[in-house]
């Protein structure tokens, strides 16, 4: 009498392609006030979907400018994903020095935010970067 065996082949495939997001002024802006990012201040912006996962990562340099003390910064989600679930990450942010914040997928934005929610300052050199994880419809 024999063993009876079962092979289970894997297929290889790649889980997703990071793909660059075109830059678009109007994809930043905020509850209040203003906030200013040009071309040139985006270093990284980037995203992948695996599945119904969605990652976005985001790096701006210290340039972007923020006046009317906004509580909230918004980024448009990328091509026209929409979050079926909220998703959170950590955000490093320059603002006068280093702080963590955090960032918040929701339906089709990002909303940047200070860990206390309050308004973010006025400041000419502002930056950061963050990669937030999200379920995607």
């Amino acid at each position: 009498m024999s063993t009876p065996t079962a092979t289970i082949f894997v297929p290889w495939h790649a889980l997703g392609t990071w793909t660059d997001v075109p830059f678009t002024a109007a994809d930043f802006t905020s509850n209040a006030g203003s906030w200013t990012v040009d071309a040139g201040d985006v270093t990284a912006h980037a995203y992948t979907v695996i599945g119904q996962t969605a990652v976005v990562t985001l790096q701006l340099a210290l340039s972007t400018a923020i006046v009317g003390a906004p509580a909230a910064l918004f980024v448009a989600l990328p091509a026209g994903l929409t979050a079926a679930r909220p998703g959170i990450g950590m955000a490093a942010l320059y603002m006068n020095g280093w702080q963590l914040g955090h960032v918040i997928a929701v339906t089709n934005l990002l909303v940047i935010q200070r860990p206390d929610q309050s308004a973010f300052l006025d400041v000419a050199s502002f930056g950061g970067y963050f990669t937030v994880t999200f379920a995607v419809v």
